[in-house]
This record gives structure tokens, sequence and C-alpha cells, in this order.
């Protein structure tokens, strides 16, 4: 009996041995799937040892995979957990070791398990998802999103299951929408703020606006009552101060008996103050004028030359007395241009007047024309002395109305300060411009700019690109004659500007072209030249010989007018050319006959 107690023992021993010892061999292999020692393992099941391959179990996915927020496990196709990762033994509340080698449906609520493996027979035909609820080892019940993957592999397949928790993504979402909320929040305090900002600024544009127009007119008020103020003094002035220019110069002529040398000497001193006066009243009206835009120019063919001589020529004798050199150098090439002649004169003698006034005895100035040089449309004209000259930062102001230069000398206090605006408002008229050379440390030298005559610019409208071969054109001619030779140069200005306005009345501006009035020795003639054959030209000259018989003031004046026509020769036009060679060669055979170059 006591041999038969003592078998059993041993036998009991040695199972108890064996056990330990498969304990131990197992929590190795624990080990050892967990380090990545190992990619197979062996599980004893009903139906006898089956063997599982861990697949492709590199360091770096393991990495990857413990790092994850997510929890995931490698599990056998009856679910039997083969691995997880720390966040997946996180989620469950137990060790991984004791997971691996587990069924994955006994961590689910009992009345989730049903539910949980028919996900995991779904999964084995490709995926599945759904929610579960795990149960920790305290108890407490977590609440997840299961995703099931099936993954192909020999000689059984395998499943992949990620398992994200969702009481967490809740918090997250929560958190989230609380810091969205407050977000809006602020966003909505924000943009309160800036539409508040906003009217304000608003507000205070149209505010400002409002002060600007009223600013606006009322400057605009104050001009108008200053000009006119400034043109009924000037008139008012005119009359009285007309009767004691006559009066002295009645005594200067010795026609109110004679007169001793300080009794001559005293009314010269008087003409010379009438005379600046008047010339200080002609400005103001000048001015006036310019302000709105009343300043008339009648633009014609000229010589810049002429007109610089002829304007030379009146001060001739004020240099003299001054012993001052007066010098022109006008190149002898010199363009026709496009310009007003009274009023260019007009520029040139404040120019020359100003430079009188500013250089001392002994000195000279120069008047200068040529091509301007950086675009040959233009000729530029510069009057250049040998006074104080102008300091760069008054170079602009100079040409502002009423100002004078600070360090002018006090002869030149007897103008008003409008010379040289009234100058800038004609060349800008004229097209040019005018400006100082503020470079100049010796003196001064003020240019200006009138453009070149061009007979292809004032014809280039009515040509029509393609059409210039088959068009016909016919050059019409008037003369304006007089009975007697002209009384006056103004009036003879005034009958021209008259019959200028007549001929734009009878053309038509899209087909006909009125050139400016060129005076050929004591000859005035306009020209016309019309798209359009002889048959057309005849109805043309019939019209302007009706409206110019018709004008009483030029009847009143003694104005007669001649009209007659040509039909210039063009040259041969080939379809290639371009259109500016088409132009420049209907202005050449126009040229000719109107005895201009064809700029």
């Amino acid at each position: 009996m006591r041999s038969v107690k003592n078998q059993a023992n041993r036998e009991l021993h040695a199972k108890l041995d064996r056990a330990q010892a498969r304990l131990l061999d197992l929590e190795a292999a624990m080990k050892a799937i967990r380090g990545g020692e190992v990619d197979s393992i062996m599980v004893d099941g009903p139906q006898g040892s089956e063997i599982f391959t861990l697949q492709s179990p590199e360091e770096p996915y393991r990495m990857m995979l413990e790092r994850m927020n997510e929890g995931a496990a490698s599990l056998n196709a009856d679910g039997t957990i083969l691995f997880c990762n720390m966040r997946f033994a996180a989620i469950v509340g137990q060790p991984p070791e004791k997971l691996v080698g587990s069924p994955v449906t006994a961590l689910a609520t009992p009345t989730a398990r049903e539910h949980f493996q028919q996900l995991l027979l779904e999964s084995l035909q490709g995926e599945a998802r759904g929610e579960l609820q795990f149960v920790r080892t305290d108890g407490t019940l977590a609440l997840v999103l299961a995703s099931l993957s099936v993954v192909p592999a020999e000689p059984v397949c395998g499943l992949c299951m990620v398992a994200t928790e969702l009481s967490q993504r809740e918090n997250e979402v929560e958190q989230l929408e609380s810091l969205n909320a407050h977000l809006e929040k602020r966003v909505r305090g924000r943009t309160l703020e800036l539409q508040s900002a906003n009217e304000q600024l608003k507000q205070q544009f149209e505010k400002g606006e409002q002060t600007n127009r009223a600013l606006e007119q009322s400057r605009n008020e104050q001009i108008r009552l200053k000009d006119e103020f400034l043109s009924h003094v000037s008139h008012e002035l005119r009359s009285p101060l007309s009767v004691v220019h006559q009066f002295v110069s009645i005594l200067l002529d010795g026609l109110g008996g004679a007169i001793n040398a300080d009794q001559k000497e005293y009314l010269e001193i008087a003409m010379r103050n009438a005379n600046q006066l008047k010339g200080m009243i002609d400005d103001l009206l000048e001015a006036s004028r310019a302000d709105t835009c009343k300043l008339r120019i009648m633009q014609s063919m000229i010589s810049i030359g002429e007109v610089i001589q002829q304007t030379m020529r009146s001060f001739r004798a004020t240099y003299a007395a001054k012993v001052i050199s007066l010098k022109a150098e006008i190149a002898d090439d010199l363009p026709l241009v496009y310009a007003d002649p009274a009023r260019i004169g007009q520029v040139l003698t404040n120019l020359l007047d100003n430079a009188a006034k500013f250089s001392p005895s002994q000195s000279s100035i120069t008047v200068r024309a040529h091509v301007l040089e950086e675009d040959p449309a233009f000729v530029r004209v510069s009057v250049a002395d040998c006074g104080c000259g102008i300091v760069p930062e008054e170079s602009d102001r100079i040409f502002e109305r009423l100002y004078q230069a600070k360090n002018s000398l006090q002869a030149s206090r007897r103008g008003l300060g409008l010379g040289l605006y009234i100058c800038k408002e004609l060349i800008s008229q004229h097209g040019g411009r005018i400006w100082n050379d503020d470079k100049r440390k010796d003196g001064c030298t003020l240019s200006f700019t009138v453009p070149v005559f061009s007979v292809g610019k004032m014809i280039a409208p009515i040509i029509r690109q393609g059409t210039l071969i088959d068009s016909s054109f016919t050059l019409v001619t008037v003369e304006v004659l007089h009975s007697e030779a002209w009384p006056s140069d103004s009036q003879r200005e005034r009958a021209l500007s008259r019959v200028h306005d007549v001929l734009g009345r009878c053309i038509l501006p899209d087909l006909d072209v009125l050139l400016p009035c060129q005076q050929q020795s004591a000859r005035n003639f306009f020209w016309i030249v019309a798209c359009t054959d002889q048959k057309g030209a005849e109805v043309i000259v019939k019209r302007m010989r009706e409206q110019l018989s018709l004008c009483k003031d030029l009847q009143l004046a003694g104005v007669s007018c001649s009209v007659s026509t040509k039909t210039p020769h063009l040259d041969a036009i080939e379809n290639d050319w371009s259109f500016e060679r088409q132009v420049q060669s209907v202005a050449s055979c126009l040229g000719k006959l109107l005895k201009v170059e064809p700029v």
C-alpha cells in the first residue's frame, strides 16, 4: 500500500516538474515574441498542435505599432491574439504577455461577444467594423471602435484589428468643440470690433470728404471772386491809364508847348511807370483768362527763327541802355513749327524782359533755338542770362501764380509774379513745356518747346489703312485779301481767326483737314486737304464761298477771300507699304505744293 502511494507521489512530482518547465518555456517564448526574436509559435488545441507564423517581425514595424495612438493586435482565424501593442493592452487593462494566446472575444462583455464573433467572421471575407465594449480587469468598461481586416498568409489566414477608444475620442472631440466655440466667440468679438472701427473710419472718411468738398467749393468761390475782382479792377484802371498815357505822350511830343530838359525827364519817368502799370493790368487780364481757360491761341506754320529775331529787335535799345550784349544762336536747319506767332512772341518778350531785370551790366544774354535731341518732333528755345540764378528748390515754383523768387533783385519787384505763370499756360496750350535748367549755377536758363509742323500727323486721321491707293485727294486753297494794307497786326489776326472759324464749319472732320494759316510775304493762306474727287471738291468750294460771303464781320473789315482747288498727283503707292510709309508719301506730295517740309 505504501509503495503504491509513493509511486503516485513520484508521478505527481514529475507532472509538476514538467508543468513548471513548460511554464518557463512559455514565459521565455512570450519574451522572445515581445522582443522579436521568433517569427512563429505552436499552440495546442482540441484538434492537436498548430503552428502560427508571425509575418515580418522587423523592428521598425514593431516600433511603429508600439508608438501608435490606436490599439493594434494580430489575430489568427479563430480570434486568438498573436500579438498586441502596448496601447491595446492599456485599453483592455491587461499586460501584453497575458493577452497573447488568449481569445480576443473573451475581452468583450457577455452581451457583446456574439456581435464580436460575427465581426470576426465578416472580416475573414475582407473587412468589418463595429462598436464593442471591453471589460477591464478592474471591472470598468471601455467603449471601442474595432476595425478588422483579413491578412492573407500561408498556410492559414490571419486577422489585423485596430481598436480606437471612443471615450478618449469623445473627450478629444469635446475639447475641440470647446476650443472651437472659444475661438468663434473671440472671432465674433474681434469682428464686431473691426466692424465698429470700420464704421468709424467710414464716418471719418465721409466727414473728410465733406470737408474737402466744402474747402474746394470755398476755394473755387474765392478764385471766382478774386478773378472777378481783378477783371473789374483791370478794366476800370485801363480807362484812366489810357488818358494818362495819351496826355503824357502829348506833352512829350511838344504838342502842348515847349518843355525844358527837367520837364522832359519827369514826363519820361511818368511814361515808364504808366507803361509798367499797363503791363501789370495786361498780366492780370491774361491770368484771369488762363484760369477760366479763355486764353486763345491760333496756331499756324511759322518760322520760329523769324519770331525770335523780331522779338529781339524790340529789345535792342533796352539792352544797349544797360550795356548788355544780346546774342542769338539759331540752327540753320530749323523746321517750321506749329504755333501762334503772337503768343510765342509774348513768351519770348517775358523771358527777355526777366533776363534784363536780373542781369548786371557788361553781361550777355543768349537766345538759342534747335531741334530737341530727345524728341525731334519739337523745337527747343532757350534764354540764358548771367544773373543771380534760381535755386533748384524754386525751379518749379517760379511758374506758379503770383510767385517771385526769393533771391531776385529788388528791380524785379516791379511785376506781380504773373509773367512766367502766363508763359506756362501759353506753352501748355501749344502742346509743349517750359522749365528752368536747375543745373546752372552762374545764371539762369529758361527753355520751352513748341511742336514741329507735320503735314503727315495732320492728315493721318483721314487716311485709312488699305484704302489709300483707291482714295482721291483735293487741295483747297483759300487766300485772305484786304482791300488795303492791314491797319494793324491785331486786326489781321482777328480777321484770320474769323476766316478760320467759317472754314471749320464747311468741312467734315472725318474726311477733311483744315491746315493752319501760313503767311507768305504779305499774303495769308489757308489750305484744306479733302478726301474727295474733283466733283466733291466743287461742292466744298461752293459751300465755302457762300459762307464767307455771308460773314458780315469780314465785310465790315474789308476782307475778301479767293477759293481755288488743285488735285495733287500722288506718287505710286504699293500695297505692301506700311501705313506710316503711305502717309509719308502723301505728306511729301502735299508738302511740295505747300512749300513746307513733310515732317
